[in-house]
């Protein structure tokens, strides 16, 4: 359902109709423009220049009647259409054609590709190595979906975190008959727990913050603290 839902979104809130699929093979796009459709493959994504690397084309009619190939060595891409570099076009049954140049009309931009690219949430917990593989080979970042991978790692130390918590609180229950205060200081700790994973995931995103940091940092400092009050508590 989230998958289909990211669908949607894409469609109809983003502005995209194209299919986007990152493979070994590189980046494949389905984009339908003036009853044609485009089946596109690029191995490589240059983000010093914003160019595509070794592109082939795929043109369709309708009724999904084939009607040309286009290889280009390089597409620059603005909001509206594509510049092509060393193109041949082939054709049925024709001699293939070559130009230096080509203009393209295409309502897709790498804005809009990365911003379809499929969520981190919506990926396999053991599919992602690869998919994070194949983005960064294609020439994308993949920064959102390791730091999204390094935070499922992290869950075994949140609920070790959450333990802890609970240990520190109850351990004093048979000295202590007020239970009401040490259940709203747990669920108020729980809750600034948690906001401050978030935010630190959401700052490792945009890439201020250090991975591990972003995703590790408040577990394990929760950990270390918590071990210190229990030990401390239990001594006393």
């Amino acid at each position: 359902m989230n998958v289909k839902f990211k669908s949607f979104e894409s469609q109809y809130f983003k502005g995209s109709t194209g299919l986007h699929i990152i493979s070994p093979t590189g980046l494949w796009l389905r984009e339908i423009e003036d009853k044609k459709e485009y089946v596109i493959n690029a191995s490589h994504y240059s983000t010093l220049d914003s160019t595509l690397q070794n592109v082939i084309i795929f043109e369709f009619g309708e009724e999904e009647k084939f009607l040309r190939r286009i290889d280009a060595s390089e597409v620059k891409m603005s909001d509206d259409h594509w510049d092509l570099s060393n193109v041949s076009v082939v054709k049925i049954n024709q001699t293939p054609e070559s130009y230096i140049n080509m203009r393209m009309k295409f309502n897709l931009s790498i804005k809009k590709i990365e911003q379809n690219f499929r969520s981190a949430d919506t990926i396999s917990f053991w599919k992602l190595p690869d998919y994070i593989q194949n983005l960064e080979k294609s020439g994308f970042t993949a920064r959102k979906h390791k730091v999204y991978f390094h935070y499922l790692l992290s869950f075994p130390f949140i609920l070790i975190a959450m333990v802890l918590l609970g240990c520190s609180l109850s351990i004093r229950k048979s000295r202590n008959k007020n239970q009401f205060i040490n259940i709203l200081v747990g669920i108020i700790i729980g809750i600034i727990f948690h906001f401050s994973t978030d935010v630190l995931r959401t700052i490792g995103m945009s890439g201020t913050l250090p991975i591990f940091f972003a995703t590790y940092g408040v577990p394990l400092i929760s950990i270390f603290f918590l071990l210190g009050i229990l030990i401390h508590t239990e001594d006393g």
